[in-house]
């Protein structure tokens, strides 16, 4: 190498054919998002899951302020999980079934009861909607 005969790796900043990178187009390394995505997904106007969300969130917010142990807050969630399942958020049936499960803790929110009891039937029903989501 130090007797001045060429390298076998091209050097940096030389211009010969062995340093040119060969052009990828730009759509082999980024999936196209339509194909990705099932087209229901794509498709689909999210306006009545809007309206579900702006009826829950008005009746929490108005619950809410007499309490976490109250009917307009089970009303609510109620909401939550109709909007869900109506707009066919939920598409397997076990997601439903968790969804509808959340329905039995809410309904204990509307019985007035000790603050564990509530804080238990919140957590409950935030696990229940969480995992019927995670699982649609």
């Amino acid at each position: 190498m130090g007797d001045g005969t060429a390298m076998s790796r091209p050097r940096l900043g030389a211009t010969g054919p062995a340093s040119r990178a060969t052009a990828i187009p730009l759509d082999a390394w980024l999936p196209r998002w339509r194909e990705v995505l099932p087209p229901a997904l794509v498709d689909r106007s999210p306006t009545r899951l809007l309206a579900w969300t702006a009826g829950a969130g008005l009746a929490l917010d108005v619950g809410i302020r007499g309490g976490a142990a109250n009917l307009v807050v089970a009303v609510a969630v109620a909401l939550v999980v109709a909007g869900l399942v109506t707009d066919g958020r939920l598409a397997s049936p076990g997601a439903r079934v968790l969804a509808a499960a959340a329905l039995l803790p809410a309904a204990g929110l509307a019985v007035r009861a000790s603050p564990w009891v509530t804080a238990t039937n919140v957590v409950a029903i935030v696990v229940l909607v969480g995992l019927a989501v995670l699982l649609s």
